[in-house]
């Protein structure tokens, strides 16, 4: 079953089916459930998600169901027009690259939503992929789950960085974008560029960035478990952003950002913004698909741990 991490949500206009290519790469990889999780290692690195141990979701997670029960639920929702300030943030389409680490990428992405929405826009930060994905004790590129990347934004703090073509931040993500099961003209495929490993924690910044790494870090505060479409929808017009977890065979780890009246998730992926719908893809909600509308994860920004004297460097060239 694919599971997957959600984000912000982001509504559209209404949504048809998708058609052509994207439809039919969704169809056939995006909702099929596999018996066992994935071994192969081109599969993990295709998908990268791991499930949640049983024990640590019913041992270590609260629930939250959830909020002001009198608060109406809106047909269409958008996060983007909702905090425009945060807007290019909840936008942002990321690349995981010949590498397993959908589940950090996805992560990285619903803890920068958070922040910018936590901080009015003032901290418009892109967290590290590569430090979520390296630091929870394996090889990131071979797969993991919410529970690895919040437990380590919670306990230990990450640091910015961003895609690898921008190089910004303290640690950018090092790994070239690639073509995600489509025929590119601008990225080579994946399956030709070497397989990227994500087993090095790194506590230093890149050479050239003007703060120190412990300067850098961001915290969560507290994860929670949100247990139904109602609850989900009810957390993202409070906070707007999180993700779902997962009891099940592996799959791939995204991020929601949208819903409106038709019922359709819209989904932000992390195969660049080649792919489907510029980076977007649509999935039907309401009736569990994929598990998308049940058992959703968030996280809580710890806004007393944020860094101090922070300003949004310039790009550095690339050497």
């Amino acid at each position: 079953m694919i599971r997957f991490f959600v984000s912000s949500l982001l509504v559209v206009p209404i949504f048809s089916t998708l058609t052509g290519q994207d439809s039919d790469d969704i169809n056939r990889n995006g909702l099929s459930e596999p018996k066992d999780p994935p071994s192969d290692p081109v599969d993990i690195r295709r998908r990268g998600y791991i499930p949640d141990p049983l024990r640590m979701r019913t041992a270590k997670k609260r629930t939250r169901d959830h909020y002001d029960l009198t608060v109406k639920i809106p047909e269409n929702f958008d996060a983007a027009e909702n905090w425009p300030e945060c807007a290019d943030v909840i936008n942002n389409i990321r690349d995981q690259s010949n590498c397993g680490s959908c589940w950090a990428v996805a992560a990285a992405g619903v803890i920068s939503d958070r922040i910018c929405i936590s901080t009015k826009g003032k901290y418009k930060v892109s967290i590290s992929s590569i430090a979520t994905a390296s630091c929870g004790g394996r090889d990131g590129c071979h797969g993991g789950g919410e529970f690895i990347a919040f437990h380590e934004f919670i306990a230990d703090g990450l640091p910015t960085g961003s895609e690898v073509d921008k190089h910004e931040g303290c640690q950018p993500y090092p790994f070239k974008k690639c073509a995600h099961h489509i025929n590119s003209t601008v990225y080579p495929p994946c399956d030709s560029i070497p397989s990227g490993h994500a087993d090095t924690c790194s506590h230093k910044c890149q050479a050239g960035y003007p703060r120190k790494y412990e300067d850098d870090l961001f915290f969560g505060k507290d994860e929670y478990i949100l247990l139904n479409e109602e609850a989900t929808q009810r957390e993202i017009l409070a906070n707007g952003s999180h993700d779902p977890d997962e009891t099940k065979g592996g799959g791939h780890a995204v991020r929601i950002v949208g819903e409106n009246g038709t019922k359709y998730w819209k989904i932000a992926n992390s195969w660049n913004e080649g792919w489907g719908e510029h980076g977007f893809l649509r999935i039907i909600r309401g009736i569990d698909d994929g598990g998308i509308d049940s058992l959703n994860a968030a996280v809580s920004i710890d806004t007393d741990r944020l860094p101090k004297k922070w300003a949004t460097y310039a790009p550095r060239s690339r050497v």
